[in-house]
């Protein structure tokens, strides 16, 4: 949003040609980007609507897990998550980093969700007490490409006990309902 002001213009639905390093963990590419290295290329014509990701509604869904900041967490910083964590993950997230949901499924793999507000708004300051910690949200659920985008409305976002996170009711569950992916 920051590049957006910056250049006067909105990025949604455009083409646009970036550079940064991207980040490579457990299944998913990120792109880190620095605002001082100037990482906008270009900013093209609309994208065509074929090319546009695919969105698929959902529903509402309840998913416990714990709040991380993905640049440390997908990048090198080790550990990127948990208490030890914690000051780190709450810095990046208050300086713009967007809020992932990592969640444990029922086979042990982990799930990761990106948090926002209920109509698409950065949830940054929101989720500021709850990062590092175990959590339920209750959020509309929308996949689009290879993500999962929890829209939250504030209030639905709870702590609980980090058993509720492995356990439930003798059960590994992490996702009530089972997780999406």
């Amino acid at each position: 949003m920051q590049l957006e002001k910056e250049k006067n213009t909105s990025f949604n639905n455009k083409e646009l040609t970036m550079k940064g390093t991207l980040l490579y963990s457990d299944g998913k590419t990120l792109l880190q980007v620095s605002k001082e290295e100037n990482p906008v290329i270009s900013i093209g014509k609309d994208a065509d609507v074929l090319s546009l990701p695919k969105q698929t509604d959902l529903g509402i869904q309840k998913i416990k897990g714990e709040i991380i900041d993905p640049k440390c967490y997908f990048g090198v910083m080790k550990p990127g998550e948990g208490k030890v964590h914690r000051d780190c993950a709450i810095r990046c997230i208050l300086g713009g980093i967007p809020p992932v949901l990592k969640v444990m499924n029922e086979k042990g793999e982990m799930n990761y969700y990106l948090v926002v507000g209920a109509n698409g708004e950065r949830m940054n300051e929101a989720v500021r007490d709850f990062v590092a910690e175990p959590v339920e949200i209750e959020a509309r659920a929308v996949q689009q490409d290879d993500w999962v985008i929890l829209y939250v409305k504030d209030k639905n976002i709870k702590r609980v006990s980090s058993i509720s996170l492995y356990r439930s009711e003798d059960q590994i569950a992490s996702c009530v309902g089972g997780c999406i992916k």
